[in-house]
Formats: C-alpha cells, structure tokens, sequence
C-alpha cells in the first residue's frame, strides 16, 4: 500500500502495514495545504529553507539548523549526518531529506506491522526524537518541536492501539 505525500507524519501509516509513503516535503505536492495555491516568491517558496533532522523526525529553519551545527556539534553530527553539517540548499538538502525519511520507513518495515511496528514508533523512534528534540530547543532558538512534529502521532498511534486492545 502507498500514501502520497504524508511525509515524516506517514510514519503511523507504515506502523499500520503501508509499505510507502510519498514524501509531501515541498507544500507544492500537497493539494489539501491552501498555501499550495498562492504565488511562489522570488527564491521559489519557502520549502527549502527547512532543514530535516534526523533522528529527531522533524524539521527546522535553516537558521537553527545552523546554531545546532555551531552551538552543538556532537547533537548535530547526530542530526545532520552525514558530517553534522547543514546540508546546502537545493538538491542536497533534498536528498538529505528523502534519506531520513527512507531511514525511518526502513527500520519500521524491519518489524511486523501492526502492535510490533506501533510500540517500536511510539517508544524507540519518538521517544529517541522527544529526547534529542528537547536537546535541538536547549541549544538553539526552536520551541514547540515535538507538539508540531510528534504529539499528534503519538496521540493517534496510542488512539489505535486502544482501539485493537493492544497494551499501551
């Protein structure tokens, strides 16, 4: 099974048996995000000034991307592999992206889907995000990472396992 477009947020997708997930990263290929419809400015949208960190299953702008990579280069060498540096803009930070995402859906299809793949999302991947996430907003200036990028899920995967009488 495929889902278009759902990012780092398809990630509950691949937990409940969907073998790929598009990525959506530019607001282009999401047809449901109103601001798809308005003008591109002068560099092409906004869309590659965010920077992914991997690990943490979310992104940033390039500006905290850079304070991680000067302020704390053991957490960005965790986060911006594959040199702790901030991937430069365009193809690179692209393929960057795609890597991370290809990461994550990897080591989910490695489990059995379902409560297997559910409880390692939940406990070993967001849990691991929820840490170095807390550490990115000590070092940087980025706040309200892991609302934006993981509570939501979260919520969702542990709506779904209540729902099939899985143990939460």
């Amino acid at each position: 099974m495929f889902w278009a477009n759902a990012d780092l947020m398809g990630l509950p997708l691949i937990a409940a048996g969907a073998t790929h997930i598009g990525t959506g990263w530019d607001r282009k290929q999401r047809c449901v995000d109103p601001d798809s419809h308005k003008p591109l400015d002068a560099e092409g949208g906004t869309w590659l000034g965010m920077v992914t960190l991997d690990r943490a299953m979310a992104a940033v702008s390039e500006a905290v991307a850079t304070q991680l990579e000067v302020q704390a280069p053991r957490l960005a060498a965790q986060t911006l592999p594959p040199n702790g540096q901030v991937p430069a803009a365009g193809g690179a930070r692209v393929r960057h992206h795609i890597e991370v995402l290809a990461n994550a859906v990897q080591d989910l299809l490695s489990l059995s889907a379902g409560n297997e793949r559910s409880r390692h999302l939940l406990d070993t991947m967001y849990g691991r995000a929820r840490r170095l996430i807390d550490w990115v907003e000590q070092d940087t200036t980025a706040d309200q990472l892991a609302e934006n990028w993981i509570a939501t899920y979260e919520r969702a995967l542990d709506r779904w396992r209540a729902d099939e009488g899985w143990p939460l």
